[in-house]
């Protein structure tokens, strides 16, 4: 007798629940965007179910199956049983509705707005030196984000001549003739980097674009003093033993070459006020360029004249000092040690100088530009518009760049080929170090014809 009397008190507190959900349900109704996002919970919210529940103005909720479905019936016809019914139905439509209001919603200053909702943040996998920089352009350090993503800021210049297109085919007949260059960016100002705009604005000059941006004077190329006229020289006598026209290909050097040139070691001087690094890693810097070191398996001689880092005259220091200050500058910054202390990033700033056509780019890309040298004019250092790192320039005509870039050893068959078999002083193959040095020296030459158009249409169709 006592078993039925309390099933029948449970009973009638379960119908008891039921029956002011019919009111209580509306608010329940209303409430259901905020809760369902987490945005507050069901207690919180003035008048509804669980709020009443909580404070004592309704019995708990009863357990057991036959209770359950009396406190079901009883509420069935609220809209909160109705609700509640087909929660598995709004929820898909009501929770992101309610996160893209979010977007309107002001919030506290620290605060993401899906913490002030109180959604838990989705976390994010760090990603991988490959993912961040797979060309290599520098140390991980501290990067967390791709560097296809970096702000970078430039300011047009307004000196390069039109980009011009060209088909292998078109010079048939004719001489290549390569020219190795870094891949630096031409006819730009880089003025910031991440969103910090830099006190002084860091001119780029190329590069392969160098042909592009100084159309007036028709200069082509600039390297250091004697290197012109080597390739003057060159040129000049296969044009004679070949009887052919011969054009200057550019082909690129590592992500690194641009080391030498007054970009990257500006461009960190630039980015240095915009990072927290500790006075003690600042001094065992300074310390070090002041030293004879040795960063990988290379020795840099120390530079007693070194200024702070801090000086407001390291910009102008770095951009007339002699190239292997600037080389040994970046390459110390870019070590591990100093990456993880915060130093400017070297990736970051090797990736802003360079050319948005080679961003992408692997060494040894050749192609991009095509000028035909005026032998009639000699190498000068005497130019309306001097590089900023190399003294001596070329003239001619710029022609264009090939539709598509090719490697080195698709376009320069002949000189590959001789090459087969050859082993270092160890009886190693060559590396590509080797075969760089290799081409400098003997400037070798290929002549465009039907085989080497064939190859290089067979080798850009399998891209």
């Amino acid at each position: 007798m006592d078993e039925l009397d309390q099933l029948l008190k449970k009973l009638g507190l379960s119908v008891a629940r039921g029956v002011p959900q019919l009111a209580t349900g509306f608010i329940d109704l209303l409430g259901l965007p905020l809760t369902l996002t987490g945005m507050q919970r069901p207690e919180d919210i003035v008048g509804s179910t669980a709020y009443l529940t909580e404070r004592g103005f309704l019995p708990p909720p009863q357990t057991g199956l036959l209770n359950e479905t009396a406190e079901l019936i009883s509420s069935a016809v609220s809209p909160a049983g109705l609700a509640k019914t087909a929660t598995g139905l709004v929820a898909a439509g009501v929770i992101p509705v309610v996160r893209k209001r979010l977007d309107n919603v002001p919030i506290a200053e620290g605060m993401t707005k899906e913490k002030a909702a109180g959604i838990a943040p989705v976390k994010k996998k760090k990603l991988t030196k490959e993912q961040i920089d797979p060309l290599g352009y520098g140390n991980k350090g501290l990067l967390t984000e791709p560097l296809s993503e970096l702000d970078i800021e430039y300011v047009d210049q307004k000196v390069l001549a039109p980009e011009k297109k060209i088909k292998l085919e078109d010079l048939q007949g004719s001489v290549l003739f390569p020219v190795l260059g870094d891949q630096s960016k031409a006819g730009s100002n880089l003025v910031g980097i991440g969103g910090n705009k830099f006190k002084t604005p860091v001119p780029l000059d190329g590069g392969v674009y160098f042909m592009r941006s100084n159309p007036s004077e028709g200069a082509v190329w600039a390297s250091n003093e004697g290197i012109p006229t080597r390739i003057h020289n060159a040129v000049s006598r296969i044009a004679e033993e070949t009887g052919l026209p011969v054009n200057i290909v550019y082909s690129s050097m590592g992500k690194d070459a641009v080391d030498f040139a007054t970009f990257p070691a500006s461009t960190l001087a630039e980015m240095l006020p915009f990072s927290k690094i500790k006075k003690q890693d600042i001094s065992r810097f300074e310390k070090q360029m002041r030293s004879t070191i040795k960063i990988g398996s290379e020795k840099y001689k120390k530079i007693t004249n070194f200024p702070k880092l801090t000086d407001d005259g390291l910009r102008s220091y770095l951009d007339t000092a002699d190239p292997a200050v600037r080389k040994k500058f970046v390459k110390l910054m870019n070590s591990g040690l100093y990456q993880n202390a915060g130093f400017p990033s070297v990736a970051q700033a090797r990736y802003a100088v360079t050319e948005d056509v080679l961003k992408n780019a692997l060494s040894e890309n050749t192609g991009a530009g095509i000028a035909a040298l005026d032998l009639s004019k000699k190498p000068s250092s005497d130019v309306k518009f001097p590089h900023s790192t190399y003294t001596s320039q070329l003239f001619g005509e710029y022609k264009g760049g090939l539709l598509d870039t090719v490697p080195r050893k698709v376009l320069m068959r002949d000189f590959y080929k001789s090459l087969e078999g050859v082993t270092d002083k160890r009886g190693n193959p060559l590396s590509a170090a080797n075969i760089a040095y290799i081409l400098q020296r003997k400037m070798p030459y290929q002549i465009v014809d039907q085989e080497l158009i064939d190859t290089y249409m067979d080798f850009t169709k399998l891209r």
